[in-house]
């Protein structure tokens, strides 16, 4: 539970900085990659814009490039953390 609700906020606040780095250039693809469901959330927050490729990979991460900007969530060094925390 504590890890789904870690995802809707990861995948809400990337979806964010998304929209604030599309914002900024007109040209440049974003290049968005991570798992299925992280994806699909990403892509009903962001909307359908054509400059947003998404990749789908294995893993917990959710990794948006766009030119030498590079944002990631990292949940996947939080799950270990909270698998760590209940040994």
């Amino acid at each position: 539970m504590l890890e789904h609700r870690l995802a809707e906020s990861a995948a809400r606040k990337l979806a964010e900085e998304a929209r604030r780095l599309l914002a900024a250039q007109d040209g440049p693809i974003m290049r968005v990659a991570g798992p299925a469901d992280l994806l699909a959330r990403l892509r009903a927050e962001v909307g359908a814009d054509a400059r947003v490729a998404f990749v789908e990979t294995d893993g917990a991460d959710v990794v948006a490039t766009l030119g030498p900007t590079t944002v990631e969530t990292r949940l996947g060094q939080w799950a270990r953390r909270l698998d760590e925390a209940q040994e």
